[in-house]
Order: structure tokens, then C-alpha cells, then sequence
């Protein structure tokens, strides 16, 4: 094994760090890769929901958390594929999920509703909260970093990807375009839709800030490209817009 190390800036401690442990995946976890379909995937993220997240930012009984809820929209989290199943919840979470991501000051819940009767595919409604250390300079009186406001998007359009088209999916291109600044500790609302499931796939996407006469956009036209391998607990006013294609990832 090649190991690099680094020192705990805060001890005398040395770390091993093994750079391939990353890029290695295990062979069931391969295998499970491929098994996944869009139907597995999408029924067991619904059944699973949104896990209790200790560390999450929104104030109880939010009132958009408690609209999705009551508008027939399923609550989910991310899924990806492990050396036991072919969709397993993320225990450590990750950048934009779970309570891990909660912590850092990156609360994204997202929801899922069936597609209406005439529609093509089923959409997701979500609610987000960002929090100091999300903030362009935590203490400086600042609003949301930009890339976390971009995280938002690319999450939330290629989880739709993955319920709709491949459970395998990741984004390989966006374009954003941030119209205001976005505040901190404020429930944001995103939407997102299928536009086409072509070569490639196209969702758009869009952040919604709150509590104004009219839902302003702050955030729009985010484009992200999307590989992806195809047939392979509920928590609780917005900013942004995005379009994600997605092309087939070859195996």
C-alpha cells in the first residue's frame, strides 16, 4: 500500500492517508452498481425517508417543511450503491446529505411527487437551510457561498435523475447563474423537473426564497451534464435555477 501522511494541525499526530482506498471499489460493490434500476432505487429511497438528523437547521414546525408534508410529497434521501445492497443510506452522510452535511451547515431535504396525471415523469419539491460555516466568511456578516448555493441545485437535479432515468448518475457539466445574494438561516424552497431524457438527460431546477409577495428566483440557469449507468424520517421562504443533462456511463 502507498500511504501519504499529513500532521493534525492541532497535535504531533501523523496520518496515514492510502489515495487509491477511494478509487478502489470492491467487487460486490461493482456488482451492486450494475443491478440497481430506477425502480429499485426510487422505491427504496421513499421507503427509507429522511432519517433524524441531531445536528439539522430547521427551527421546528418550519412552515414549508410542514407544506410538503401535506401536499402529498414524499421525503428521501440519497442512496448509493454498497458491498451490501444496491441502495444503501450513507451513514457518515456526505458534501450535501445526512446529518454529517447538516453540521458543516448544509441542510438539503428533498421530496418526492409522483408524476400528475398527463405527465411524463414524476418531480421533486424540496426545502433547504444553510448555516454559518455555508457563509462566504463565517462571523463577517456575509451571505451563502456561492458554491454551496450551486450544491444545492446539483444535488437536488441529479437526485431526480437517479429516480428517473439511472440510479448510477453523477453531474458533468452545469452552468449557474446566482441573481442575489442568498441569507443564511432561511428555509429556501427547490423545485426540480425532468425537461427531456435524451443523450443527455436535461433537468431543470430552481431556489426559491420565501416570505416575499411573489416566490423571487435569486439563482438560474445552472446546465449540468450527468453520467449515468441506466437499468444497472421527515424533517421539517427561495434562490436558484439549474439544468442538468445526463449521458450514459459506460460500464
Amino acid at each position: 500500500m502507498s500511504a501519504e501522511y499529513w500532521r493534525d494541525p492541532g497535535s504531533q499526530t501523523l496520518i496515514a492517508v492510502d489515495p487509491g482506498e477511494h478509487r478502489n471499489t470492491p467487487a460486490l460493490a461493482r456488482k451492486n452498481q450494475l443491478a440497481a434500476t430506477v425502480a429499485g432505487y426510487r422505491k427504496q429511497v421513499l421507503a427509507d425517508g429522511i432519517p433524524y438528523r441531531p445536528d439539522g437547521l430547521f427551527p421546528p414546525n418550519d412552515p414549508l417543511l410542514k407544506e410538503l408534508v401535506t401536499v402529498g410529497c414524499i421525503p428521501f434521501e440519497k442512496h448509493l450503491a454498497g458491498a451490501i445492497s444496491p441502495y444503501e443510506l450513507l451513514p457518515g452522510g456526505g458534501w450535501t446529505c445526512g446529518n454529517a452535511a447538516a453540521r458543516n451547515g448544509f441542510d438539503l431535504r428533498l421530496f418526492y411527487k409522483q408524476k400528475a396525471a398527463g405527465a411524463e415523469y414524476g418531480v421533486i419539491s424540496g426545502a433547504a437551510r444553510l448555516g454559518d460555516l455555508a457563509s462566504i466568511g463565517n462571523g463577517f456578516w456575509m451571505s451563502a457561498h456561492g458554491g454551496a448555493v450551486e450544491s444545492l441545485l446539483d444535488e437536488a437535479t441529479a437526485e431526480l435523475g437517479k429516480l428517473e432515468f439511472a440510479p448510477m448518475l453523477a453531474t458533468v457539466e452545469a452552468n449557474f447563474k446566482i441573481r442575489k445574494p442568498v441569507p443564511l438561516h432561511t428555509s429556501l424552497r427547490i423545485e426540480c423537473e425532468i425537461k427531456s431524457i435524451k443523450d443527455p438527460i436535461r433537468v431543470s431546477g430552481a431556489i426559491l426564497l420565501l416570505g416575499t409577495a411573489a416566490q423571487q428566483r435569486a439563482v438560474s440557469g445552472p446546465e449540468a451534464a450527468s453520467t449515468g449507468i441506466p437499468n444497472a424520517a421527515i424533517p421539517t421562504p427561495g434562490v436558484g435555477q439549474a439544468d442538468a443533462p445526463a449521458r450514459v456511463l459506460q460500464s
